[in-house]
Formats: structure tokens, C-alpha cells, sequence
């Protein structure tokens, strides 16, 4: 629709409008024609009578002639200014005829909802067949270009997901696959989906040897900073007594479980213990809670079992403890510090009467507790936590 057609439709509805309303509003109604009928003065029968007798009175010529048009066409659509006085008048009136229904938020609310769909759908319906295309494929491509985006968010909440459950959050725990035998009975294997293996990330592992050295040297401001707990070294006699004790930590392999914190990790550390004046080593195994830090780094959590309030952190500790392959580590340190011991007799009678007779332990059958028999002989337990 061009302009001009636009401009004469709006001038042809708005003659129209003033039109009834001055009808409405000045012409003489069957009512009021009943009302002087009902009077008792003369004056007033006579005006009934003579309405009676000529049905078409001069107020109602008078409403004929407004009915013409209010402004002329060619003129209106010369000037400016009385198109600007009928678009005037056109919203006065509109907003006459609108008013909004009642005091409650609610019918206010679906009254304007009503109003705004209505006038999206008369510009709509006066746009010109190009500027509709226009507008559809508008729409059309920001519909894709949204779907799009919620599709990107989506699968990234997806992957992080799936990344934290490798990682091994408090989920890291075995599946049991139920597996048909011959006879048609089901039976039970436990697939472990969080295997004990040799560290492979250099930073943890940085992180394990840096700590083991500070411990060998008794350097407690370095183990500090290597901890996130500070309460392990209030009473730093400990570390010291140990490294007048413990030569050498030689040997070091690090193991390594998922768990029990999101992206941290458990390492377990075999070493051979070298004591002062002993040649023959002793092997021993430590295990140190390791958590990531919001800068990408990574600390040993020291903090004590009796300490953690968060259950899940707690069931993951007891699930990792009592996993298999943890177990036979363990026995098999277990297995290896009692032929040490065994194999040499200066180290034998260090370990059964120096560190036993200090701590009560039973070197041969808990080797990792030979370290720490003695409350010289180790740093203290919430910081290493032996075979058992």
C-alpha cells in the first residue's frame, strides 16, 4: 500500500468515525421524543405533535449534512499540518474507545497483550509484499541463529560433565556387569572404572617429590605452602625428629586413584627409607589426598578424616581405601618391608628395638608403621598415611 492510498483510508475511516458520533451525540432520539410526550405543558405537546407529523426534523437534515466529509481529500493530502491535525485527532479517539478494562493487574495485563498483538498485526497486514519477506526471513534467521547458540551451551554443560566424571568426582565407584553363564544363571563381575595406575601428571607429581624432600629436610615453611591444612605443622618436633632419623627416600613411585575430590586425586608414594646409619632399605608406602586449586595448581590436603563434614567426600575416602587394587599394594609393600627387614640384621634389630620399642609397632607386620613407630621417625599421620 503506498502512501497516499494509506493517507486516504485513514481520512475516509476518520470522516466516517466523527460522522456517527454526531449522530449519537446531536440528534433527536425516539427516547427524548417520548419524554416530551409525557410532559404537561402545551408547548410541549405541540413540539411532539409537530415531530410526529414530520419524521424528518431540521436537526436530523443538519445531521445528514454532517455526515459529509469533514476535509476535503485533495486538500488534506496537500497539507501537512491537517494530515498532522487528523492523525490528532484519529489517537484521540482511539484512546477514547481504549480504555483499559479494570483495576486488576491481571485484565490490564491481557488487555495490553491483546492491544499490542492486534497493532503488530495491522503494521504487518500494511506493509508491502517485500517488507513482509523482509521481515519473515529476519525472523527466521534469528530463530536459527538462537537455536544455534542453545545448542553450543548445551553440549558444553554436556562435556564438562562427562570431563569431571573421568576426572573422578565423589562418583568414581566400581559398576557391576551382570554376565550370563552357560547354564542361563546370572552372575556378577566387578568392573573397575577408577584403576590404581602410575601417575602420569607431572604436576601432581612435582608436587609429591617437592613434598617428600621438605619432609626429608624438616623445611616446615615449605611443607606449608605445599598444604592447604596449616594445622598439620603447629607441632613441627615431629618433622624434625624425622629427619634426624630418616636419611633418604630413594626409590619414589607414585601411584595415583581419582577421588575423593572433583578433579583431585589420591597418590599413594612407595619409597625405599634409607635410616641414618642403616645401608639396608626399608620400603614403606605413604598416601597424601592431592586437591586442584582455583589457579590451576595443586596442593596436599592434610586435613584429618575426623575433620571433613562433607559425607560425600567421605564415602568416596572409604571406597577408595577399600579397593582392590589399593588392598594389594598394600600387601604387597606389606610383604616386601618384612623381607627387607628379614634380609638384614642390623636393620631388623634397628626396626624391632630403636623404632619398636619407641612406638609399640610391629614393624613385620605393618612395614609401612616402622616409619612412623617412633613420633621421630615421620611427619605426622594426617600428612602420611601408612599401609595398614
Amino acid at each position: 500500500m503506498s502512501s497516499k492510498e494509506r493517507k486516504e483510508k485513514i481520512l475516509k475511516k476518520i470522516n466516517k468515525e466523527k460522522s456517527v458520533r454526531s449522530m449519537e451525540t446531536k440528534g433527536p432520539q425516539t427516547g427524548k421524543v417520548e419524554k416530551l410526550m409525557s410532559g404537561t405543558s402545551k408547548t410541549v405537546k405541540k413540539v411532539a405533535d409537530k415531530f410526529k407529523a414530520d419524521p424528518k426534523p431540521q436537526s436530523v437534515q443538519q445531521d445528514k449534512n454532517i455526515k459529509k466529509a469533514m476535509y476535503s481529500n485533495d486538500k488534506a493530502l496537500k497539507d501537512d499540518k491537517i494530515m498532522d491535525k487528523i492523525f490528532k485527532e484519529k489517537g484521540a479517539f482511539k484512546k477514547s474507545q481504549n480504555q483499559e478494562p479494570s483495576d486488576n493487574p491481571f485484565s490490564k495485563f491481557l488487555y495490553r497483550c491483546n492491544r499490542a498483538i492486534k497493532k503488530a498485526v495491522n503494521k504487518f497486514k500494511g506493509m508491502s509484499p517485500d517488507a513482509r519477506y523482509k521481515m519473515i526471513g529476519a525472523w527466521v534467521v534469528g530463530l536459527l541463529f538462537l537455536l544455534v547458540v542453545v545448542g553450543i551451551v548445551v553440549s558444553s554443560i554436556s562435556d564438562s560433565k562427562q570431563h569431571a566424571g573421568k576426572d573422578g568426582d565423589k562418583g568414581n565407584k566400581d559398576k557391576v556387569v551382570a554376565s550370563a553363564d552357560a547354564s542361563g544363571d546370572g552372575t556378577s563381575e566387578v568392573v573397575d572404572t577408577n584403576p590404581l595406575t602410575v601417575c602420569g601428571n607431572e604436576a601432581v607429581a612435582n608436587l609429591v617429590q617437592s613434598y617428600i624432600q621438605a619432609l626429608k629436610a624438616a623445611d616446615i615453611e615449605t611443607l606449608k605452602s605445599l598444604d592447604m591444612c596449616q594445622d598439620t605443622y603447629k607441632n613441627d618436633a615431629d618433622i624434625k625428629n624425622t629427619s634426624a632419623v630418616v636419611e633418604d627416600y630413594q626409590n619414589i613411585t607414585i601411584y595415583t586413584k581419582n577421588g575423593p575430590y572433583a578433579g583431585g586425586v589420591t597418590a599413594y608414594v612407595v619409597t625405599d627409607i634409607k635410616f641414618i646409619n642403616i645401608e639396608k632399605t626399608c620400603q614403606g608406602m605413604f598416601q597424601y589426598i592431592i586437591r586442584p586449586q582455583e589457579d590451576g595448581s595443586y596442593k596436599i590436603d592434610t586435613t584429618p578424616s575426623d575433620e571433613i563434614d562433607d559425607d560425600d567426600v567421605e564415602n568416596a575416602m572409604v571406597v577408595l581405601s577399600q579397593s582392590e587394587d589399593v588392598l594389594t599394594l598394600i600387601d604387597a609393600v606389606n610383604q616386601q618391608c618384612a623381607a627387607d627387614i628379614e634380609a638384614d640384621a642390623n636393620l631388623k634389630a634397628y626396626v624391632e628395638g630403636t623404632l619398636g620399642n619407641a612406638g609399640g609397632g610391629t614393624a613385620t607386620t605393618a612395614p609401612a608403621d616402622a616409619t612412623q613407630a617412633d613420633a621421630a621417625t615421620e611427619a605426622p599421620q594426617t600428612s602420611e598415611q601408612p599401609a595398614q
